[in-house]
């Protein structure tokens, strides 16, 4: 399996110091939304499945992200996930004297960019949160090079490359503390749980870069989750808890909550590299319901 991206690092500085009272990523995701779909829809009276161009325009790829029924990774389904991940710096934070957004953009979906970037910008103009406080985009940098010069972006950069099991050696032993940064969102049996085993952790990945690589990348057989051994004696401890944030939808014109688990998971035990890169995957691509909100983020450190 493999899934190109990149990653797009955005310098954003308000003209005045910006509260949230709920996680960023959900009010930048709102903003980039309906900037998007003001730039991209030529036909303002027609809903987008019923729109000629879903396969091709910007706001649809990126927001509704259709796909035929007769696909094989998602069969009978009408909807892919969405080829886009947000990501906030130090989100936990209620207010903001700069923010540092994180794009990242899977297969296509890198192509279409500017558009973002246009969307992002023409938010700014506009002022965003209840106050509408308006901000400027101070830079962009992806894969360690700064693409915005004199307000043009530059986008002949190349796109990195997740590989299923691309880390060299055999089974090596180690130790690592799983932070889950965002709330995760996991259901198990049809319900959302506020507990999580490694192996749940593992099924999720597995699952979303099976997704990720038959939508957006190069697909192929993935090992079954009871061919990864010693699993639940991989796990040390954990310490995870239920949080819930608040949502505005501006679809259904009412607050919503979207609730996950938050915390920590402690491993330790003989790690494959297609273990390894199953959780590389994690930190790219967030995992569980609801990515392209932010949710579902977690951070991999090793521990000695």
């Amino acid at each position: 399996m493999k899934v190109e991206y990149s990653v797009f690092k955005i310098k954003i500085k308000p003209e005045t110091a910006i509260k949230f009272d709920t996680i960023p990523e959900f009010l930048f995701r709102s903003v980039m939304g309906m900037e998007l779909l003001n730039l991209s829809c030529l036909f303002k009276n027609r809903k987008c499945e019923e729109c000629d161009l879903r396969f091709q325009c910007a706001y649809s790829v990126i927001f509704e992200s259709p796909i035929n029924k007769d696909n094989t990774i998602l069969t009978g389904r009408n909807y892919a996930s969405h080829p886009f991940i947000l990501s906030v710096d130090n989100n936990e934070k209620t207010s903001f004297d700069k923010i540092d957004l994180n794009i990242t953009l899977i297969g296509k979906a890198v192509d279409y960019f500017p558009y973002l970037f246009y969307s992002i910008s023409k938010g700014g103009e506009n002022g965003i949160g209840r106050e509408r406080i308006k901000y400027s985009v101070e830079s962009v940098n992806s894969n360690d090079s700064e693409i915005l010069k004199d307000g043009q972006l530059d986008m002949s950069i190349s796109r990195k490359e997740w590989i299923a099991g691309a880390n060299s050696g055999k089974g090596a032993k180690k130790k690592y503390l799983i932070e889950f940064v965002s709330p995760l969102r996991f259901k198990k049996n049809g319900k959302y749980v506020d507990k999580i085993s490694y192996g749940d952790l593992l099924k999720s990945l597995m699952r979303r870069v099976e997704i990720l690589s038959g939508m957006y990348g190069e697909s192929s057989p993935i090992p079954k989750i009871k061919e990864i051994k010693d699993i639940d004696e991989k796990l040390v401890s954990s310490d995870i808890r239920w949080v819930e944030n608040k949502r505005w939808s501006g679809r259904q014109k009412t607050t919503m909550l979207l609730g996950g688990i938050k915390g920590t998971m402690e491993l330790s035990g003989s790690f494959t590299p297609f273990e390894r890169s199953l959780l590389e995957a994690g930190e790219l691509f967030h995992l569980g319901k609801n990515a392209g909100f932010g949710l579902g983020r977690i951070k991999v450190r090793e521990l000695r």
